[in-house]
């Protein structure tokens, strides 16, 4: 019988959750994302854990009834989730609108409510000392010129995630956020899209350690997931390379 653990990935195929589960091989996925044929193809890429996927925005207020569904039908509960769902924006002021705002909020707040409302809502279906992560920016720590939406939107959900581990701590469910600087891969590649390489060069001085790899990403989640640190939650774990220092 596998006893491993289902953890729920939203977000799924962005580049800093597909380079996660492959050092997460001891827990199994309930993998989510609007893209059905991503999903499938990056299924057939996991080898050693039961994958599960269902293709939903994540922000889709049905969310919770359809994870609900698949928990029943499979007859599993989930330990965790680990949200990467993430929309970067580069607007400066003067251009914003409210379309821009909808669309920034919609994914970067409403859908993490969304999820972390699955845990408080469907008790039944929940393991016990079960752990959510959020993976937020150093943004969402400093202002910065063009970014206010992003950033003010991160910021949000750290506030989310503080205020959820206080309503589902009598659920023994652990919400913290991991805060990170700049990777060489992930949202770095949104963030060259919109800067020259002098640009760049200044924001990777920032970071005393330089950028971060995966494997520092690794390292957090694989920590805050663990059920023997089940007195964690709350928490704003910094995974910056020394940008916030």
């Amino acid at each position: 019988m596998d006893k491993r653990k289902y953890i729920i990935i939203s977000g799924a195929y962005s580049d800093l959750a597909k380079n996660t589960l492959k050092s997460l091989s001891n827990y199994n996925f309930l993998l989510i994302g609007k893209d059905l044929n991503k999903l499938l193809r990056l299924k057939k890429k996991i080898k050693d854990s039961k994958v599960i996927t269902l293709s939903i925005d994540i922000a889709d207020e049905k969310l919770g009834e359809n994870i609900q569904k698949i928990c029943k039908n499979k007859r599993i509960k989930i330990y965790g989730a680990i949200n990467f769902v993430g929309q970067h924006s580069i607007l400066p002021l003067k251009i914003i609108d409210y379309k821009n705002f909808q669309t920034i909020y919609k994914n970067n707040v409403f859908a993490l409510i969304n999820l972390i409302k699955f845990f408080s809502k469907y008790k039944k279906y929940i393991q016990s000392k079960s752990s959510i992560i959020n993976i937020s920016s150093v943004s969402s720590l400093k202002g910065n010129k063009s970014i206010s939406l992003y950033s003010s939107s991160k910021a949000a959900s750290n506030n989310l995630v503080r205020s959820y581990a206080m309503e589902l701590s009598n659920k023994g469910t652990r919400v913290n956020s991991i805060i990170l600087g700049h990777f060489e891969k992930g949202m770095s590649k949104e963030t060259r899209k919109f800067l020259n390489n002098e640009q760049m060069l200044e924001l990777k001085s920032k970071h005393p350690l330089g950028f971060g790899k995966i494997k520092s990403l690794i390292g957090g989640i694989k920590f805050l997931l663990d059920s023997e640190n089940d007195w964690i939650t709350g928490i704003e774990l910094n995974v910056d390379g020394g940008y916030s220092a």
